[in-house]
């Protein structure tokens, strides 16, 4: 530690030595330079942290109209249809994550160019976001099934385009090409694809600096200045409840010699951060904390409707939709935009939708009507809501075989035009459609992330938790999925046959708990599992599916009924 105290305030020397304006004229001679690189730190007022200082290059980038491109993107996408006050952007979020990752260093004792690397990497990690944040990855994901692009990657792009654009020379503030990769390395992982298993994947910064990666986008544990600055600047919005303290992590926290390899441990030896083991419970409130938000939340049942209906627009928008201009004025498509820093730039939550709205382009009439129908509230129908311990499948590939099931049924109208109409009462392949809710603790695997954590107790020693140790704090159940059938159409005789469709489907898997929306001619919820049990919950997440004691030989009648009714009708 002492050793690292040493080179921050060496590198807090250097910082100010090649900051100083008789230094810069002697290594660039005459030459221009940044107006902007000799400016004193500045402090602006923010509603979560009160004031936050800017470093001078701090203040240089988000001056510019590729970082103020975040003023116009919504933190939450469409959670502001349920939470009115949740409008709150990304722009905001970025100077947050860069003020407690600059409290976190204060914390740690680093200082210099590896506290000012860290900050401009808490400032730029969400540059690379599009259209209301996340919404627009499932564009790219659906129109682009074979695209490999990410937030992250385009956050390198857009960063890149800030320094060429606005030629910033990073030798004004101290910084060099290797600090730009650790930059870059903090925002995106290993740039060069290195395996971690295999190797030390990291350039611009050694093993023994090797905590400063676990400061903003912590691959280990996802323990981050990220999460919680959206903890408290969400939950501030949103008013759902949090119970986590960071400030308390920054008194209890100490760096420590850990084995980078499990199966080698004297391999290598790296620096980490670590937590004193009395504040191991505060970690498990932290992603307590995540999991409420994301469940009353970003995946509220409702929000996740208006997210389907507001990425079937952009869908039905993407081959009509006006083309973005990227670099020498190479056009692309709505979808296709990340793929070009400059078109990129050029995409707002506003902008877009804007654009289909005031269109009078009969290709984009579509996408104008879905608009309208989230402009007027008129949602998407929930058929059904179906809860299982686990759905491993996406929300795609159930939707498909719902559809498989539906057309083995016959309901489906032979002459499918799928022009969305809401008076035409037959049931269309495209009036379904399945969201899925995925709520964990921070991990995909559905592992507790407190696992690997380091913690130290009151002598130094250095440990790490297991599952035994965590049983008195740790919930039984520690990640939750949920099915919803939606119907895109709210025609009573179109859900009706909707809803046979699920109850029909859901016979192939008697383990799933049912919960129906649309009230049928007995006006009662439908199940399709001949059990006598009544209902079902998490013990972690409160979420009740209630079976309705439906008899499987009623379910089938109708069903047989509606085949039946359709072959006359033919």
């Amino acid at each position: 530690n002492q050793l690292i105290l040493l080179d921050s305030l060496l590198q807090e020397f250097h910082v100010f030595i090649t900051s100083s304006e008789t230094f810069k004229m002697s290594c660039h001679g005459d030459q221009d330079h940044d107006l902007h690189a000799g400016v004193e730190t500045r402090q602006v007022q923010d509603n979560v942290h009160g004031l936050i200082t800017l470093s001078p290059l701090a203040y240089r980038i988000i001056n510019t109209d590729v970082f103020k491109r975040l003023k116009s993107l919504k933190q939450l996408g469409s959670v502001h249809e349920v939470y009115p006050s949740g409008i709150h952007s990304r722009f905001e979020h970025s100077l947050g994550v860069m003020h407690i990752a600059g409290e976190l260093c204060d914390a740690l004792k680093i200082t210099g160019k590896d506290k000012l690397c860290v900050e401009i990497a808490g400032l730029c990690h969400d540059l690379g976001h599009g259209p209301f944040s996340h919404l627009y990855e499932v564009l790219v994901r659906t129109a682009n099934p074979e695209s490999k692009w990410t937030h992250e990657q385009s956050s390198l792009d857009m960063l890149d385009l800030i320094i060429e654009k606005y030629q910033i020379d990073l030798r004004d503030y101290g910084l060099d090409k290797n600090d730009l990769d650790f930059i870059k390395e903090l925002i995106y992982g290993p740039l060069n694809g290195q395996d971690p298993k295999k190797e030390f994947p990291y350039n611009g910064r050694g093993p023994e600096k090797y905590f400063l990666y676990e400061i903003i986008s912590n691959k280990i544990t996802g323990v981050d200045v990220d999460k919680w600055d959206y903890f408290l600047r969400d939950n501030l919005n949103l008013k759902i409840g949090i119970t986590f303290d960071y400030k308390r992590f920054l008194k209890n926290i100490a760096i420590k010699e850990w084995p980078f390899y499990k199966d080698d441990e004297d391999k290598l030896t790296v620096k980490r951060i670590a937590i004193r083991d009395k504040e191991y419970d505060n970690c498990q409130e932290m992603f307590l904390d995540r999991s409420r938000l994301h469940r009353k939340g970003y995946q509220h049942k409702v929000t996740k409707i208006f997210d389907q209906m507001m990425i079937d627009a952009w869908i039905a928008a993407n081959d009509h939709f006006p083309t973005v201009l990227g670099k020498n004025g190479k056009p692309y498509k709505l979808a296709e935009a990340c793929d070009d820093a400059i078109a990129f730039s050029k995409l707002t939550d506003d902008w877009v939708n804007q654009t289909i709205r005031n269109s009078a382009d009969p290709g984009l009439e579509k996408a104008r009507r879905i608009l309208k129908r989230i402009d007027d509230r008129d949602k998407y129908k929930v058929v059904a809501q179906i809860g299982y311990e686990l759905l491993d499948k996406s929300a795609s590939d159930y939707e498909q075989s719902l559809l498989s099931s539906v057309k083995l049924m016959g309901l489906l109208d032979k002459d499918d035009q799928g022009d969305g109409s809401q008076n035409i009462t037959t049931l269309r392949q495209d009036d379904i459609c399945i969201i899925k809710n995925f709520v964990n603790m921070g991990r995909k695997d559905k592992t507790n992330p407190v696992l690997d954590m380091l913690f130290y107790d009151k002598s130094g020693k250095v440990d790490v938790k297991n599952e035994n140790e965590l049983k008195e704090i740790a919930p039984a159940k520690i990640f939750e999925e949920t099915l919803f059938v939606l119907c895109r159409k709210n025609n009573p005789e179109i859900l009706a046959k909707a809803t046979i469709a699920v109850e029909n489907w859901v016979l192939n898997y008697p383990e799933w708990q049912v919960k129906y929306k649309n009230q049928v001619p007995d006006n009662t919820y439908l199940s399709p599992k001949a059990t006598g049990k009544n209902s079902s919950s998490s013990p972690t997440f409160d979420i009740e599916a209630t079976n309705g004691g439906r008899s499987k030989q009623l379910v089938e009648s109708k069903v047989i009924l509606s085949v039946l009714l359709v072959l006359f009708v033919s």
